[in-house]
């Protein structure tokens, strides 16, 4: 079990990341749990802390955990999470997200 460390307080479990926000210098992150998270570390911050090879970044603001995507549009550059929540994939991102899901 591996724990993101937003405070010396505040942790979270990694397992239970469903994806992360990016708001500048912000970033929320919305757990399983439909909790989220305020952290005044920015997203790229946070995606290096995050060793896991279950997360990928699907635009500038968005990183999603593979574990939560229920369905995955490659034509119409949209990735739909398990609770329904809808986010573009950036042109860059998709082929690459393609390729991690192995959808080839």
């Amino acid at each position: 079990m591996e724990f993101l460390y937003i405070t010396k307080k505040v942790q979270v479990l990694i397992d239970n990341i469903r994806y992360l926000q990016a708001d500048i210098n912000y970033t929320t992150i919305y757990t399983c749990q439909e909790e989220s998270i305020i952290s005044t570390t920015t997203i790229k911050r946070l995606n290096d802390k995050i060793e896991s090879g279950n997360f990928i970044r699907i635009n500038r603001k968005i990183i999603v955990n593979k574990e939560f995507i229920k369905a995955y549009n490659y034509w119409s550059n949209k990735v739909i999470l398990d609770n329904g929540e809808t986010f573009i994939i950036s042109r860059r991102k998709n082929r690459a997200l393609r390729n991690v899901l192995e959808l080839q």
